[in-house]
């Protein structure tokens, strides 16, 4: 499907998604990363990170300790369901990978990261303010680079694969509604007061431990939700 397409039935579903109970999902977009020719994602190199196509995969690779690299789509959605697999590929499990989405030219947007070594975070950029989401279902506030602080990580309780293993990770934003999948079981969802549009993404973080981390993410696809 070329990026005209794409676009063109998101402006056309956008009507549909105004009011009502969700019946159904439209496939939107589908990429398993075979050829960078009409994807939705790009690629560059800096000395931060590898982002790049190779074999069939999406991946991203990260250098230093305590950093990170996002790469985003070209296209804006809004009322989606989510999916793709990651798998960590290399590195120490003090890591964070995952996916963005909502993301409104950086004025707001989600993430939603899991890590080796079997935790999970949500967090926000919203009016000026980072958030992220904590065990007790509250929100706790503050800079940015405090959320890889243990208690800004959730643990899984087994549901994520742990260390050099593949994870599908699934996102609903429904309007203001939005869920939260690991490997086919909901770990949490909550609603708030943004429904603005935005791209796509995926994100890998280091952590405090030496060493390169690399994550490949494949079989990305987007559904529309239908009412």
């Amino acid at each position: 499907m070329t990026l005209v397409m794409f676009c063109y039935i998101m402006a056309c579903l956008a009507p549909q998604l105004a009011n009502g109970a969700v019946t159904g999902k439209m496939l939107l977009y589908e990429d398993t990363f075979s050829t960078s020719k009409n994807s939705i994602f790009g690629g560059y190199s800096d000395n931060i990170s590898d982002n790049y196509f190779q074999n069939g995969k999406y991946r991203i690779r990260v250098f230093p300790m305590d950093n990170s690299s996002v790469e985003q789509s070209r296209v804006k959605s809004s009322n989606i369901i989510l999916e793709v697999d990651a798998t960590q590929v290399s590195g120490p499990n003090d890591n964070g990978y995952g996916v963005i989405f909502r993301n409104n030219n950086w004025k707001s947007y989600y993430q939603f990261l899991i890590s080796g070594d079997g935790y999970y975070q949500i967090a926000r950029w919203m009016n000026n303010s980072w958030s992220t989401r904590l065990a007790n279902n509250s929100w706790s506030t503050g800079p940015v680079d405090e959320t890889w602080s243990p208690i800004y990580w959730i643990n899984s309780s087994g549901i994520i694969h742990t260390g050099n293993a593949t994870n599908l990770i699934n996102v609903t934003c429904d309007a203001n509604k939005f869920s939260f999948y690991i490997n086919d079981k909901k770990v949490d969802e909550f609603s708030d007061n943004n429904s603005n549009p935005g791209t796509i993404g995926f994100m890998v973080r280091t952590g405090n431990t030496p060493g390169a981390v690399t994550i490949d993410f494949d079989n990305l696809k987007v559904w529309g939700i239908s009412r």
